[in-house]
Order: structure tokens, then sequence, then C-alpha cells
């Protein structure tokens, strides 16, 4: 497998493109990269391209990648920008349509599941009115799309490397007119972790094209944890591989968003004595929701959940102290069914951020997390990490016997979950003992995570994009 190593970056004043094509986790990779190539290549010309007709139905009420984007001269983009040039006029009412994620919209069967088992009649009949609605506006977007000259965008924007979030599925509007300009165009496209990583070394392949092409000649595939080896999976394409590393856990970045010059999560002042629990959580069913027969297991149930949020509100509860519970949820989270479970949960002081994980790790004190690769940024910042065994959590380790090592091998990993309330008295202690500090602390946890996650992927990341483009311009 090819992997390069820290050569310097020789600018080359390419046009990258960042293509987001489900939620903002594929930034949480790039974005770091592409702080780094704007501060080596100051003339590169980049955009980030969001594959909806509103960048807002990934980013909701989201401010750091904006502002990030804006500072490093960045341009973002959405399918909005490119209306049909007749139909110039309907773009913003386009955009506007389509600002609300499409996670956030009120699930129909589970709105109805609600209303048949009597479960507070009034409030499930507007969820069933307001799910009805819903699939009504799908109806008027789709229309709205029609106003949209998608076709157009690639070719317009004439990236000389492509930057995309890999997925099992692709389902964006017109995305095989964005396949086709893949094969015709044949510009290096570099297939991105979307976590930290994998749950298995070469199980968790993905292909380019999940409905074509698994690996052509113009992609590269990179991997993040040292240890996964997903060339075994394309046997004669290893030089298509490359081991980088994943960039949001380089000593660089961690210490740039501890500084000055990075954006911060706008949570409300802390007040003397208070500490801030970052508390990271997952997607969840519907209340009462049946779950299918082979599901997505990282999926929870909703008695799952709510059962999570109960063991650490009353841990928090048994602290004494005043503590406000940020939540970090899954970025394809139903906002409005987190908010109705938090209300019935016994957290009490709780606010929901849209912020990645990235703004808010210089302004938490710890985290507590169900299995969430996420977990890992605050854990390389320095912050305590409490993980609470799960299902979940066994379910990864029994996949692979590196993950189990990896999680079990921090400093706060807790077997049994309702021993939480003894644990917390420990962080509390560590926290203490170093004040409230927003820049990064070397630990024994980092330390540990270090021999998953070398230092300096960056490097490594640019190396490998100046070799891509330097093969490209030769061909």
């Amino acid at each position: 497998m090819a992997t390069s190593h820290a050569a310097p970056f020789q600018p080359r004043d390419p046009r990258v493109l960042q293509i987001v094509i489900k939620n903002t986790s594929e930034l949480d990779y790039s974005a770091p990269l592409l702080w780094k190539l704007r501060r080596e290549s100051i003339s590169s010309d980049v955009k980030v391209l969001y594959c909806a007709p509103s960048r807002r139905q990934y980013l909701r009420d989201s401010t750091f990648y904006p502002e990030l984007f804006r500072s490093l001269g960045i341009r973002e983009l959405d399918f909005s920008d490119f209306p049909k040039r007749y139909l110039a006029p309907l773009a913003g009412p386009v955009e506007a349509m389509f600002a609300v994620s499409p996670s956030d919209r009120p699930s129909l069967k589970g709105s109805l599941l609600a209303l048949r088992e009597g479960r507070d009649f009034g409030e499930a009949t507007r969820k069933v009115l307001g799910a009805v609605a819903g699939v009504a506006r799908l109806g008027a977007q789709e229309l709205g799309m029609r106003a949209l000259a998608i076709e157009r965008i690639l070719p317009e924007l004439d990236p000389d490397i492509v930057l995309l979030g890999n997925r099992s599925e692709t389902r964006f509007y017109k995305r095989d007119s964005f396949y086709e300009y893949y094969d015709s165009a044949a510009a290096p496209v570099v297939l991105l972790p979307h976590g930290t990583h994998e749950v298995h070394p070469t199980k968790e392949f993905i292909p380019f094209d999940e409905r074509g092409e698994a690996l052509p000649p113009y992609c590269d595939f990179w991997s993040s944890l040292r240890f996964e080896t997903p060339e075994q999976n394309c046997p004669g394409k290893e030089s298509q591989f490359a081991k980088i590393g994943y960039p949001g856990l380089d000593t660089e970045w961690m210490e740039f968003l501890g500084g000055a010059d990075s954006p911060k999560a706008a949570l409300s002042a802390a007040t003397a004595g208070r500490l801030r629990c970052l508390l990271i959580l997952r997607k969840f069913l519907p209340e009462g929701y049946p779950r299918p027969q082979g599901f997505d297991p990282f999926t929870l149930d909703y008695a799952d959940m709510l059962a999570h949020l109960n063991v650490v509100g009353d841990a928090i509860t048994t602290m004494g102290s005043d503590v406000q519970v940020v939540i970090k949820p899954h970025p394809s989270n139903n906002f409005p069914m987190l908010s109705a479970i938090l209300d019935r949960s016994r957290i009490t002081n709780w606010v929901i951020s849209s912020e990645p994980m990235y703004p808010l790790l210089p302004v938490i004190d710890f985290a507590i997390s169900i299995f969430s690769t996420s977990m890992l940024l605050p854990a390389m910042y320095g912050r305590p990490v409490v993980v609470l065994n799960s299902g979940l959590q066994q379910y990864v380790h029994n996949r692979w016997d590196k993950l189990r090592e990896l999680y079990t091998g921090l400093t706060y990993y807790l077997d049994d979950p309702h021993q939480l309330p003894s644990m917390l008295e420990d962080v509390s202690a560590e926290v203490r003992s170093v004040g409230r500090r927003p820049s990064p602390r070397e630990t024994r946890d980092v330390e540990h995570l270090r021999r998953y996650f070398p230092d300096g992927a960056l490097t490594t990341a640019l190396a490998r994009l100046d070799f891509l483009l330097a093969a490209s311009e030769a061909v």
C-alpha cells in the first residue's frame, strides 16, 4: 500500500473541490486538511460544495465551518448557487424551502404508531399532521429542484482534484451527472473517511460507486487508523490506497483550536465553579418504533437511549456541582425528537449544540460517551472522556480486537455504566486539579491514542495530494 511521508507540500495553485454528500462528519476529516492547505499554498483555489439545495440541511445553525472557511478564503457553495439561467430569481426561495435538515422532519410512521397506541393523543395528532405536511413539502421541493442546473456544476468548477466523502449510499439529486463527470474528466478523486476509524480492518471497504466500478484508476482511497488494511479488497490496486491518519487528531490542529484565531462555540458564559460536560450521543428510533430485522446496529432503540440519558442524569446529580451538559448529537439525529427525549429524561441542565466537535473542545471540561468514534477528539485534546460500556460497544469490540484495545485502554473506560457516579468523582478531581484550560493537554490517553493515530497526518495528506496532482499533470 502506498503511504506518503513527511515531504514539503509543493504549491501548484490547484483547484481543489471538497464535495459533501451527506453530513458534516465529512468536513470533520477534511476541514483541518483545507486549513493546512491554505496555510501552505495561499494561492490555491479551494471550494466546498454541499450536495443539497441548501447547505443548512447539513450545517443547521452551526457557524464554525462557515467562519473557518471565510477566514481562509474558501468559498462555500450548494445547489442553489447554480440555478438555470432563466430561473435565477427562484434560487433564493428554493434555498429557503430546503433549509430544514431532512433528519429533523417528523416520521410519518412513528407519528401514526404514537396515534394508534394512544400516547398523548393531541401531541400525536400534531405530529401526524406535521409529517403529512412534510411529505407535501417534499413534493414541492422536488418541483423546486427543477429550477437548478445541477449538470453544469462540476464542468463550471472544473476541479483539478476532488475530495469526496466516501459513503456506502449516494442518493443526492442528479447524482449520476456527478459520476459521469468523474469518469469523463478523470481528475484525481480522493475518497475520504467520515469517522476516525472503521470497525473492521478490511470489511468496511466502501466502493467509490455503489452502482458501478468499485475503484476506478483515478480514485485514491484514504484510511485513518494505522491498522486498517482496506487494500486487501482490491488486489492489484494497492497503489491507490494511502494510510494517511486522521488530520483532526494532529497536534498542530489541536493547538490551533485552542488559539485565538479559531472560531469557538457560542455557549453561555461559565459561572464560577460550573463544569461543562460534553455528552456524545447516537441516532435512535422514535418511541414505539419496532426495530426492523437486520437494522443498523449503530442506531439505538428509544428505550435504550432514554435509559442511557437517565443514568447520566442521575450520576451528574450526585456530583453536587453546577454542571452544564452540552449535548453533541450525531449529525443525523432528529433534533426535535432529541429535545423531546431530553425533556423527558433526568438530565436537567442541558443545551443541544449543532456545532461540530472542534469548537466545543476548548470550552468543555470532560466528556461522557456511548460508542462513537468522535469521542477520540476530546480524548486527544486532553479532556477526560468517560466511555460507557454498552451492547454497541461490545459489538464493535467483537468486530476487531484492536478497537477493544483502543477503547478499554482509555483511562475512564467504564465497564459498568451504573458505576458512573463514583467515576465522575475521579473525573471532577482531575478537572479541578488542572483548572479550566482552553488549550490541549498532554495526558496518558493522548500517549495511548498516538499508538493508533500517529501525529503528522496533515503533512502526509498534503504530500499525497501533491503526488496525485503531479501524476495527473504528467498524464
